[in-house]
């Protein structure tokens, strides 16, 4: 499966210079009143690192692979490398936001565990999306500004500074969703763990094999279960069937090879192994509305 994802120069390039804190192609941290120039934080697009964002006020839609949130002020998303996002503004207004993008290098040299920590708290809340509190969103509004004032200074030591207080932020965070598991004794009921378990590598599996693979008895054997009974399970965790899902990471795949590679439509149809062009504009028209090449020229 080829993934095409956007590297954190991409949104480097994008942000205005005195809005932005970046080290290196490893952190990016921006303060955004709009998203018009970030077109593919936009699109249902794959990138490869650690997304958070945090919306300061009026609210925004985000989707995570195939998720829907609806993000009001305080509250935050966080995105795991393996994910997809989209993010766009409710009825076009501007939003007040901070969009963080932590590279998995950076993590994974500075033994940050962060990604063990994001995957607790997604499997707890069955959603990555969380509110924080008064004195929290102050506290980590005030963290954040310490971080634009220390990445711009010019004293020795920055990099190990930023280091420490990106760490110090991801903890502080940390601690905000511990509050809300502790406070709120959340019980996992409508879906048992076992379940969850199973979707997740249905997922996986989906990842790996949906240019080649598009029928459910394939993924059931794979698991080892009924196509019958992993239709039950996709359906209870994530209210899609699972042929659904499937299609859906097809046509992801197909509009952002559309968007953004130079192969031809015929190339396309090949790469995502469908018998014949004509066979893949039907198949595109049908969950999109368009023909990839109106899609293409959209």
């Amino acid at each position: 499966m080829k993934e095409l994802g956007f590297p954190i120069p991409y949104f480097k390039e994008c942000a205005p210079v005195d809005q932005a804190i970046c080290v290196g192609d490893d952190i990016f941290i921006a303060n955004c009143v709009s998203l018009k120039k970030f077109k593919r934080l936009r699109e249902l697009c794959h990138i490869d690192n650690l997304v958070a964002v945090y919306c300061k006020s009026n609210s925004l839609r985000c989707r995570v692979d195939f998720e829907e949130f609806n993000i009001s002020e305080g509250m935050m998303i966080m995105k795991l490398p393996s994910k997809s996002i989209c993010i766009s503004e409710e009825n076009g207004k501007d939003i007040d936001l901070i969009v963080m993008i932590i590279s998995k290098q950076y993590l994974a040299n500075h033994k940050l565990d962060i990604i063990n920590m994001l995957n607790e708290v997604v499997s707890v809340f069955n959603n990555p999306c969380f509110s924080l509190l008064p004195e929290e969103r102050s506290l980590f509004e005030q963290h954040i500004s310490l971080l634009s004032e220390t990445s711009r200074s010019e004293y020795a030591y920055v990099k190990e500074s930023v280091h420490h207080l990106v760490s110090s932020v991801f903890c502080l965070l940390g601690s905000f969703v511990c509050r809300q598991i502790t406070n709120q004794n959340i019980e996992i009921q409508s879906v048992s763990m076992r379940n969850k378990l199973v979707f997740d590598r249905f997922l996986n599996l989906v990842k790996q094999y949906h240019t080649e693979q598009r029928n459910v008895i394939f993924y059931a054997n794979k698991l080892c279960i009924s196509p019958k009974y992993l239709s039950k399970i996709v359906k209870s965790v994530s209210g899609f069937s699972a042929p659904q899902l499937i299609d859906r990471f097809v046509v992801r795949q197909a509009q952002q090879l559309l968007k953004n590679s130079d192969l031809c439509i015929k190339e396309i149809s090949e790469e995502l192994n469908f018998p014949c062009p004509s066979f893949f504009y039907k198949y595109f028209k049908k969950h999109t509305g368009m023909t990839p090449k109106q899609y293409r020229e959209s």
